[in-house]
């Protein structure tokens, strides 16, 4: 499960440069927008992932089912989606795509992907509940790699964005692979929780606007750039130069944080007599990995700035006798 985390967050961050390769300057900025745009959404996403694998991992602990149903509230959720990111999609994606003019292509594209990724969610949750931690590995590799695979393909071939757009939520159909390759987890796929409907639902919206506030401040922080009121031409390699570098620290360490939270509900659900004991553990870890990206952190910085300062010298003689 580990390395399925770690090459989630790597192929994202890949893919994002194979985009910048393969399309012109607007359109990558703009594919750029759009995948934050998808992410964010699917980061609110995951609080009917969480929640699932909260109630399934505790019925599974204590036998108490209480008839809460999660994929028919995955399906009242996907169809809400549904609505909802095709209306999104009719206001704001004119002007997110205004340079490909693709608007209508990754509307309907934003929004279907966005309706299966609800299904996705459900079943991750289901699969973590379960402690099914190789299927759901599996879940995720498959999520990343396809659109890894993709996006190396259009890129050689010379597909435009329309191949860009649909990369970007391919992956949210990797629970229908998932489902169809494994009758371990078709047979368990119904697996109950131990709340009512009302409570699963109130308490899944609780855990969807958590988990999509803080997707929305850190990968959606693109869509909202492109959507605001145009930059003017002095502060337009400033802005992008923020947008890199947010992506760049969230790609590698936030998707793999963020696949692994199943996995930590699932732990205090296991201990919630010893909820402390169970939390130092996650805490001690994220604090060393911490610790030990930031030292790698300042020493790439240390030989990134020795590197600039030493080409800058150059760069300036070879401007000698320029006139402005």
């Amino acid at each position: 499960m580990g390395l399925a985390t770690v090459f989630a967050g790597l192929a994202g961050f890949v893919i994002l440069y194979v985009a910048t390769w393969a399309l012109e300057v607007e359109q990558a900025d703009e594919f750029q927008a759009y995948w934050g745009l998808f992410f964010a959404a699917t980061g609110l996403l995951d609080g009917l992932m969480q929640e699932t694998a909260r109630g399934v991992s505790s019925t599974k602990g204590t036998g108490r089912i209480q008839g809460g149903r999660p994929w028919l509230l995955g399906i009242w959720v996907g169809g809400a989606t549904l609505v909802i990111a095709a209306g999104i999609g009719l206001l704001w994606m004119p002007t997110l795509m205004s340079h490909s003019g693709d608007g209508g292509i990754a509307t309907a594209f934003f929004a279907f992907g966005l309706m299966s990724y609800a299904f996705q969610a459900v079943l991750s949750g289901v699969l973590s509940g379960l402690k099914m931690w190789r299927q759901y590995s599996w879940l995720i590799a498959l999520d990343s790699g396809i659109r890894l695979l993709l996006a190396l393909v259009a890129w050689q071939l010379g597909w435009g964005m329309p191949a860009f757009l649909l990369i970007t939520i391919i992956g949210a159909l990797s629970w229908l692979v998932i489902l169809g390759m494994s009758p371990q987890v078709r047979a368990r796929l119904h697996a109950p929780v131990d709340v009512s409907p009302g409570v699963l639902a109130r308490r899944a919206g609780s855990a969807m606007l958590a988990t999509g506030a803080s997707a929305v401040l850190i990968t959606g922080f693109p869509a909202f750039v492109k959507l605001a009121p145009g930059p003017d031409i002095s502060t337009t390699v400033t802005v992008a130069g923020i947008i890199n570098a947010v992506m760049l620290t969230r790609a590698p360490i936030l998707v793999p944080l963020q696949r692994f939270q199943s996995a930590l509900i699932v732990r205090f659900v296991d201990n919630r007599e010893h909820i402390l004991g169970a939390l130092a553990r996650p805490i001690l870890a994220v604090l060393g990995l911490g610790l030990a990206g930031g030292a790698a952190a300042w020493l790439m910085g240390g030989l990134l700035h020795d590197q600039v300062t030493t080409e800058q010298p150059n760069q300036m003689v070879g401007l000698e006798g320029c006139t402005p």
